[in-house]
Formats: C-alpha cells, sequence, structure tokens
C-alpha cells in the first residue's frame, strides 16, 4: 500500500521518465506494451494530460500492429497499471522478499506442529489452523508462478530476447491472447467479441461489466422478434 500510494508511485513514475525512454521499433506487442507502460504510468499521476505530451525519442512503433495486436497491447498495459495499484506485486516480486515470506509460514507451521502443545485444544480449532497455515502455503507457491509467468517477469529479461526464460514466458503468456469467439446474446444469433478463454483472463476480463454490445444485440433482437 505505501509503494502503490499516490507519492510513492508519482516519485518512482518520475524515476522511471528520467531515463533514456525508447521504444523498440522492431518489437512484438508484449515488448512495446511494456515499454510503453514505463511512459503512460505517467498519465495516471498527472505528469501529463496524455501521451502526445510526452517527447518520444522516435515515430511511435504503436501504428505498425493492426487493431488485434492494438487491443492487447492496451490491455497488458492496463493489467500492469492494476497490478501496480492494486495487488503486491512491486514486493513480492523481490526474490528476497519471496522466501522471506514463503519461509515464515513454513516455520510458523513446523513451530505449531512439533512444539505447541494441542492437548485439549478442540479439533475443529486445530482443523482450521492446519487448513490457513496450508491454504497460506498453497496461495504463496501459486503466487510464485504467477508472478514468474507474468508481464512483470518478462518486462524484467525483455532487453535479453534470446533467453530461454523469455521464450518460456512469451509461450505462455501468448495462451492469453485476446482472439475472437462467439458470445450468446440471447437472441437466436451469436456476436463475435475480442476476448480471452476464462481460465486464462486478465483482471480486465475477470471483472464482471455490462456490456454495451451485447444489451443492443439483444434489444434489436427481441424488438425485431415482437414487431
Amino acid at each position: 500500500m505505501y509503494l502503490a500510494s499516490g507519492e510513492k508511485f508519482r516519485e518512482s513514475t518520475i524515476i522511471e521518465l528520467a531515463k533514456d525512454v525508447k521504444v523498440n521499433q522492431g518489437g512484438d506487442y508484449l515488448q512495446v506494451a511494456c515499454e510503453y507502460f514505463q511512459i503512460f504510468r505517467g498519465i495516471v499521476v498527472d505528469l501529463f494530460s496524455n501521451f502526445t505530451d510526452f517527447p518520444f525519442e522516435g515515430p511511435s512503433s504503436f501504428g505498425i500492429f493492426g487493431p488485434e495486436d492494438a487491443l492487447r497491447i492496451i490491455e497488458v498495459e492496463l493489467n500492469l497499471v492494476y497490478e501496480v495499484l492494486h495487488t503486491k506485486i512491486q514486493v513480492t516480486h523481490s526474490v528476497t522478499l519471496r522466501f522471506i515470506c514463503f519461509g515464515s509460514l513454513v516455520a510458523a507451521l513446523s513451530v505449531f506442529y512439533f512444539q505447541v502443545e494441542k492437548h485439549g485444544l478442540n479439533d475443529f480449532d486445530l482443523g482450521v489452523t492446519y487448513t490457513l497455515f496450508l491454504g497460506g502455503i498453497a496461495l504463496d507457491i501459486i503466487a510464485f508462478f504467477m508472478g514468474n509467468f507474468s508481464e512483470w517477469t518478462f518486462a524484467a529479461f525483455r532487453n535479453h530476447p534470446n533467453s530461454c526464460i523469455v521464450h518460456i514466458i512469451r509461450r505462455f503468456l501468448n495462451f492469453k491472447n485476446s482472439r475472437w469467439q462467439s458470445s450468446h446474446t440471447g437472441g437466436k444469433h451469436d456476436v463475435f467479441v475480442f476476448a480471452t478463454p476464462f481460465l486464462l483472463r486478465r483482471w480486465s476480463g475477470s471483472v464482471s461489466g455490462l456490456s454495451a454490445i451485447k444489451v443492443h444485440q439483444s434489444k434489436r433482437y427481441v424488438n425485431s422478434f415482437s414487431s
């Protein structure tokens, strides 16, 4: 919460923008999105009103992508912004801090299991305690894998395009690409939407929301049937 506060986020953004920010003209949408994030994060803290206020070092590479890849770039950028402001990614992305967090959970479970006298304790309370410990460890392991196979790790290694780690992460992130798929609108016709499979969705595709397109399509078909 401290790192995501307005003051600290603004301070870190100024430090990033003070660097020589360049967009790789030959990069794919993932690499370009990670590089644009370092620039566009300034809009979040009102350092400039829009991206045209930023003095790019060369022609923008956004225009070389088609509409689908352009939407993917925006999705990756929004996901990075969300993770910075609403998750612990900046803290847990450190290997040292992850090890301390995981080690603390394991140490607490070990102390409770081997050293705490449990005679007279309610069986239900013991079950709840072990469930909380094991659940915390399981969540930490899941978070470890999700963090390692995320845009953040790709951004950290993007300057090493021939690295085996980059190839593995890139291949995994490609599964999270938005793609055209049919969506039932409630009428007799389906519409095609540009979305990600349910289990691989980023936060923007996981949060429930109202689709104006689906509402419009449903009303149109309902009106055509009633008439």
